[in-house]
């Protein structure tokens, strides 16, 4: 009698360290372990709609932008190469067989090579997926264009062999210069809609649109700030689906991974204050008016959380939180609110069969529509994870994937002949020092939370450039890097390092004075609350004694019961219509 008691005291100490050591485990993270599995699952769902009879036609092979809508714009057409190389990268997708990578790309490839045009050799804006043919009217969008030249950019780049046929087609099959205008025009424009068109021209025509891209990131985040629930962003026009498809699909830039951690921090902030969910992004509505919305974190006119319709007006509605954009703040940032969103959000939608619906309203209603947009955002969102496995404030994607334009050397200047007997005069240049603003010594924050770093300068030639440091040890180092040559912007967000730790904080910086002039200084945090480190997967195998041990109470005893049954509700395949996108 002793020993079974002794084997259930032994069972319940089990059980009760296997239940805490669980509720230790993300408090405000992803459980990294296993995380890839859980990525590539989600990718798996989202990949359902790319198959054959439900978003891909068994016949052309060319998809629809959404369920029961069998048509396409070259946006879309952009999004599923993307997809099919962002898929095999996964795993979820060979490339041999029939619906192999290799055979997806045959066929759009086949269908690009030969596809009718406007009179003017343009993209037509709709095709219909089950012919390839032109569908309906209206006229070409530089959006669409800009959408699908980044996506053949990034085929280039992951197939050489494929190099030539994509050449023909942008170079030859159509006639893109005649948007080179529009392009142009750009340059003046703070909108990231702008910048990313401009960089999918730029892919294939560097020497013209490289200088255009530049300039509108530079306006973008040099434009004067506006305040939402105590987040600074840029008075621009910022939407998250294009500062996503920045971020997943073009080269890794700095300013832009900054901007991006401004939205997120925004949305972040915006809870905290209201304590509802926000994803602002841009998709279907479910409603008659508007069937299409585009949400606006922030407008070139100061406004913050701004909706409006394809006609570009203003319109009042409940805010869809939309999935695509949850997941890629998830993927991004790999915080606690990104991981809440995204669990509420998968409490409500149905299980995928055909990939994952567009999202929930602030009332709780479901945007039931499944589309392309939302999929594969998600499966790239999804490949950026993974392939980032350590989730930091600036996690650069592997290059292999990334549209890097090769801007020609420009031919050296002549330069006079320098007079011997003249000496010039010296420039005197005003000290440069630096000071940390926050954290402030001993101040405390909380481990795994996104902060802002903040600094001012004094002195110096510019333009000045900023390098960030973090050691747990102590003032004189190891130093390990936040951010490398960023601009002198005066602040970066920054995810703290999950441990409970006194952890200093180094700025060194740079003018371009010839030499140049250094200046540097050192900040404390106290870092608490970090989250203990424990693998799941080692749960299982911590109750493997305690079953055991139960097995060897209770073998004589047995049960009978009926199995659980196991049940998922199929989502609704709704027809969509068709909306004028108005981007710009």
């Amino acid at each position: 009698m002793k020993v079974r008691y002794l084997l259930v005291s032994m069972v319940i100490i089990v059980l009760l360290f296997t239940l805490q050591a669980y509720q230790t485990v993300g408090n405000d993270q992803v459980n990294i372990a296993g995380g890839e599995v859980n990525w590539r699952g989600l990718a798996e769902n989202a990949w359902e709609y790319f198959q054959p009879a439900k978003g891909v036609d068994a016949t052309t092979g060319l998809h629809c932008s959404c369920i029961d809508w069998p048509y396409f714009t070259d946006w879309d057409l952009g999004l599923y190469i993307q997809t099919i190389i962002d898929a095999e990268k996964l795993g979820i997708l060979n490339r041999d067989g029939v619906w192999g990578a290799d055979a997806r790309l045959e066929k759009v490839l086949t269908f690009l090579e030969g596809r009718e045009l406007t009179v003017d050799g343009l993209p037509c804006w709709w095709y219909e997926s089950r012919t390839g043919r032109r569908w309906g009217d209206g006229s070409p969008h530089v959006a669409d264009s800009g959408k699908l030249l980044v996506a053949l950019q990034n085929l280039k780049l992951c197939r050489p062999d494929l190099a030539g046929r994509i050449n023909y087609v942008v170079y030859e099959k159509t006639n893109y210069t005649s948007m080179w205008k529009a392009v142009d025009k750009m340059a003046g424009s703070t909108g990231i809609y702008q910048y990313y068109v401009a960089s999918g021209f730029a892919g294939f025509w560097p020497e013209r649109f490289s200088s255009v891209a530049e300039a509108i990131l530079n306006n973008i985040v040099l434009a004067p700030k506006v305040e939402t629930y105590g987040v600074e962003l840029p008075v621009s026009k910022i939407s998250c689906d294009p500062l996503f498809h920045s971020v997943f699909e073009l080269k890794p830039e700095a300013r832009l991974q900054e901007l991006g951690m401004q939205v997120y921090l925004a949305h972040e902030a915006r809870y905290n204050a209201t304590g509802e969910y926000v994803a602002f992004s841009e998709g279907n509505t479910d409603l008659n008016d508007p069937s299409y919305a585009y949400e606006w974190v922030v407008l070139p006119d100061g406004r913050t959380w701004v909706i409006k319709n394809h006609m570009g007006s203003d319109v009042q509605m409940a805010e869809i939180i939309y999935f695509k954009v949850a997941v890629g703040f998830l993927a991004t940032y790999n915080t606690e609110f990104a991981q809440k969103i995204v669990e509420y959000l998968m409490s409500h939608i149905s299980k995928p069969t055909s990939g994952y619906m567009d999202g929930v309203d602030e009332n709780g209603r479901l945007v039931t529509r499944v589309t392309d947009k939302t999929n594969g955002l998600i499966i790239s969102a999804a490949r950026y994870a993974i392939e980032n496995s350590v989730f930091s404030a600036f996690p650069w994607q592997n290059s292999d994937l990334t549209v890097t334009p090769t801007v020609p050397t420009p031919s050296p200047s002549p330069t006079s002949t320098p007079n011997p007997e003249a000496t010039p005069a010296p420039v005197l240049t005003k000290q440069l020092t630096i000071e940390l603003m926050s954290p402030s010594n001993r101040e405390q924050w909380t481990a795994g939370t996104i902060r802002s770093i903040k600094w001012n300068t004094n002195g110096g030639t510019d333009p000045l450039t900023i390098t960030l440091e973090y050691s747990t040890i102590g003032i004189d180092g190891p130093w390990i890097a936040i951010a490398t040559g960023i601009p002198n912007n005066g602040s970066l967000a920054w995810k703290t390092p999950n441990t409970t730790a006194t952890v200093y904080i180094r700025a060194f910086i740079t003018d371009s004075a010839n030499p140049p002039q250094t200046a540097s200084t050192i900040s404390s945090v106290e870092i608490t609350g970090a989250n203990a480190e424990f693998q799941l997967v080692l749960i299982p195998a911590m109750l493997i004694p305690a079953i055991a041990m139960l097995t060897v109470l209770f073998k004589r005893r047995r049960t009978k019961g009926n199995s659980v049954s196991r049940f998922s509700k199929a989502p609704v395949n709704p027809h969509v219509k068709s909306e004028s996108l108005k981007r710009f």
